[in-house]
């Protein structure tokens, strides 16, 4: 507490003579004194959450106005040891006046427990002022607070029986060990809504652990359309978190986009055309030789074959010509057909379907 000595001087005179004097001395004492708070706004935090802390400095003198003071703020958890701190200079504070101080600190992975919030502020000559306040961090994981996941699909857009490989991530992002977590992958037909496959795996994850799990659906036949594939946690308290998704794409069987089924015509070996007039209405492909006899050959597009065509027709009109042209393998539709009458139909082990390669596709169907 600081003090100002002054002095009262009363003097006497007659004329320039001075008869008597008297002096009195006295002191103004400075009432000069500070009281700080520090709060938070709740008692208890969970994991990755702000904690929001008020600070309050209050000038409780009449005639004072207390200079500049440096107010250090920091967090300790229950053994003492400083978390996080922060210094903060103050303005002037006039008499009867207080200054409010702001700051947050986030609890991110901290353990569970009790902590303490400490203001420490000095002024030479206002003194020391210290307050504290408690507060927990509680467990638990509250929603997808303690649980993250995501999923890469590579391929989108298969055939109705093509394996799906996929890869997904989960990561604990709470502040306590989760364990027998169940990540969990569903497929989903999005006409119907009905889940048509599920994959599960068990965890045990400490904090911050992430699991990487690589996974290959292998399914009968499936429709075209398409079909979400979720990925959810199951938490140990039967709770479950959808964490991230993605779809894959069913178009058509891998037969039909075979480089073979884009030709009207097509041989893996040699094409015979001995008619007074052949009219093909597309590309012609043979893997050999292509022989032709007749009046009339009329090719309306491209006409390749690996080896020189022999032609025996007096009026050839083909928009293309192509020889020396790489073989071109041709799928066996035997099975592709099984599965897209499995799509929509029971299909017995038992059934034979052959296919004696004699047939001739001289213009392509509407199907």
């Amino acid at each position: 507490m600081r003090m100002t000595f002054s002095a009262a001087l009363v003097v006497w005179r007659e004329e320039e003579k001075i008869i008597s004097f008297s002096e009195c001395n006295f002191e103004i004492v400075i009432d000069e004194d500070i009281t700080g708070t520090i709060t938070t706004e709740k008692m208890s935090y969970s994991a990755n959450e702000s904690v929001n802390i008020t600070e309050t400095i209050k000038n409780n003198s009449i005639n004072s106005i207390i200079d500049e003071m440096i107010v250090s703020t920091y967090v300790c958890d229950s053994s003492g040891t400083t978390l996080w701190s922060k210094n903060t200079v103050t303005s002037e504070i006039l008499p009867l006046g207080k200054a409010v101080l702001k700051n947050t600190w986030n609890t991110g992975k901290n353990k569970p427990g009790t902590y303490t919030v400490t203001m420490a502020v000095y002024q030479e000559e206002a003194g020391f002022v210290l307050d504290s306040a408690i507060f927990e961090i509680v467990s638990g994981t509250e929603g997808i607070q303690g649980i993250s996941g995501s999923i890469e699909i590579p391929k989108n857009i298969i055939n109705s029986k093509e394996a799906v490989d996929f890869s997904y991530k989960i990561t604990n992002t709470g502040n306590m060990e989760l364990t027998e977590v169940i990540s969990r992958i569903r497929i989903i037909d999005t006409l119907s809504m009905e889940t048509i496959g599920t994959m599960t795996k068990n965890n045990d994850l400490s904090v911050a652990q992430s699991v990487y799990v690589d996974e290959t659906w292998i399914h009968e036949p499936i429709g075209k359309g398409v079909y979400m594939i979720v990925l959810d946690a199951v938490l140990s308290n039967g709770e479950e978190v959808t964490l991230d998704s993605g779809y894959i794409m069913v178009e058509k069987p891998a037969v039909l986009d075979s480089e073979a089924l884009k030709y009207t015509l097509f041989s893996a070996s040699d094409i015979y055309m001995y008619t007074s007039r052949t009219t093909v209405n597309g590309d012609v492909h043979s893997n050999n030789i292509i022989q032709s006899a007749g009046s009339v050959l009329t090719i309306n597009g491209i006409c390749s074959s690996g080896e020189v065509p022999n032609m025996w027709v007096q009026s050839i009109n083909i928009v293309e010509s192509l020889t020396g042209s790489e073989p071109i393998e041709m799928p066996n539709a035997v099975n592709e057909i099984k599965e897209i009458a499995a799509i929509d139909a029971e299909v017995s082990d038992n059934l034979q379907i052959t296919d004696y390669g004699t047939g001739k596709l001289l213009k392509k169907s509407s199907a």
